[in-house]
């Protein structure tokens, strides 16, 4: 699990990446390597989200059945209150990765979507020497008018279930890609596809 990529959900908008890097490295002990910090305004709930991953593994981080984790950080940055986040390895739905800090720049939504028995996010990373890195972030990077989203949804191949409901997740696909859709954030932006999936829409 050393090379194992979390995506970090419900991290306060007035955050930036330093301060997520901060607190994830209290929390676990372990050097924190961030990967991407985007907003993800959907439903008028303004929080950011990160991908990351880490140069170990701790017992809270070791595996479980649903592949979630929500730790509670508590630091002079949260108050007594604290902070819920939301880490998972599943990237089920809509994951934004474009950086935060180019939000205005963005007037096109490229939505990438994997396909069937691949990871939304592992699918589209470099093999070599163990990376675990997208080469989508460097895209990302270089044309800020792109707002890049990663879409995952179940798709094992050792599953009947899953394999004889495509029109069930193409169906998911679009009723999450309206929700997107309402949102302020890219309510005039058009959307683009990448995937066979998209064709049964």
């Amino acid at each position: 699990m050393a090379h194992t990529v979390y995506r970090v959900r419900q991290i306060p908008s007035k955050w930036r990446y330093e301060d997520l890097e901060e607190e994830l490295r209290t929390e676990y002990k372990l050097g924190v390597t961030i990967h991407s910090f985007a907003s993800h305004n959907q439903k008028r709930c303004n929080m950011n989200v990160a991908i990351v991953s880490f140069d170990g593994v701790t017992e809270k981080l070791r595996q479980n059945d649903n592949g979630s984790w929500h730790p509670l950080i508590k630091s002079a940055r949260t108050g007594a209150k604290g902070v819920v986040l939301d880490l998972d390895i599943n990237f089920d739905g809509f994951t934004p990765i474009s950086d935060v800090e180019t939000d205005q720049d963005h007037n096109i939504d490229f939505i990438v979507v994997h396909g069937w028995g691949s990871h939304a996010y592992g699918g589209f990373c470099y093999k070599g020497d163990g990376a675990r890195t997208s080469w989508l972030h460097k895209v990302a990077n270089e044309f800020s008018e792109l707002r890049i989203w990663f879409y995952g949804y179940q798709s094992s191949l050792n599953d009947e279930r899953i394999m004889s409901s495509i029109d069930t997740w193409a169906n998911g696909f679009r009723h999450s890609l309206c929700g997107l859709r309402q949102s302020e954030e890219v309510s005039n932006s058009p959307s683009i596809g990448s995937s066979f999936l998209l064709t049964l829409l």
